[in-house]
């Protein structure tokens, strides 16, 4: 099927990017907002888009062969651009917010994948727990390609091609660097904060619900001394 993950964290984080205003008006005291994002994902990404510019991709599907083989690899390339735009839009934001913003993935189904699609899958919206996963083919081949990122170097990620109509061949993809804002460290490894497995509908109500929890209370809070019978966002004052 066809799935891009790379364009869809760059629009979910470009909403967030764009708008006129990081705070909210609440009884009269302006409260920051906190940016997030969640993703959720039926499959492993099998496309993205061919922009030589990953940190703001067209959007397209023009990367990819809409499946992927059935060898130990796969086409990582599709993976790996959406974690790269994924952390260099998340670091966007979080300056843009001056907090740090939260990635929540969901992954739909996809502990009943097998074999190197399961791995694609998990070591792209759930990279902090398949990162150092030596059993992860996949995830070892996209952090050998960040090696060479880290190292100044401009690593080649097969992204696939459609060859007819069921047929695919390797297509490559050259990872260069922005002029500006580049990305760093563990930025990929850590671009999701916080993954979910959900099988059916149900499931995904209640992730839904514990994400917003999350959100809740993770918000900005100071300790505060309240005058009289107000509430916290109408007057007082902070105490240490």
């Amino acid at each position: 099927g066809g799935t891009n993950i790379q364009v869809g964290l760059h629009q979910g984080f470009s909403i967030l990017a764009n708008t006129d205003s990081t705070t909210v008006n609440i009884n009269g005291s302006n409260i920051p907002r906190v940016p997030s994002v969640v993703l959720l994902s039926d499959g492993a990404p099998t496309y993205s888009s061919n922009s030589s510019s990953w940190w703001s991709p067209a959007n397209n599907n023009s990367d990819g062969a809409g499946t992927n083989p059935s060898g130990s690899s796969y086409f990582i390339g599709n993976g790996f651009k959406a974690l790269l735009t994924g952390a260099y839009m998340k670091q966007a934001v979080s300056s843009k917010y001056r907090l740090n913003s939260t990635v929540y993935s969901i992954g739909m189904g996809i502990s009943k994948l097998t074999g190197a699609e399961k791995n694609l899958a998990y070591a792209t919206i759930d990279p902090a727990q398949h990162w150092d996963d030596s059993n992860n083919a996949v995830a070892q081949d996209m952090k050998a390609a960040w090696s060479t990122y880290l190292a100044g170097g401009t690593p080649s990620v097969n992204v696939g091609e459609r060859q007819g109509y069921s047929g695919f061949d390797d297509d490559y993809y050259t990872v260069t660097h922005p002029s500006a804002n580049d990305i760093s460290g563990d930025a990929l490894k850590k671009l999701v904060d916080d993954y979910y497995d959900a099988d059916n509908a149900s499931a995904i109500t209640s992730v839904f619900e514990q994400i917003v929890s999350s959100i809740s209370i993770s918000a900005p809070q100071v300790l505060t001394e309240i005058k009289g019978d107000l509430s916290i966002t109408e007057s007082g004052y902070i105490t240490y």
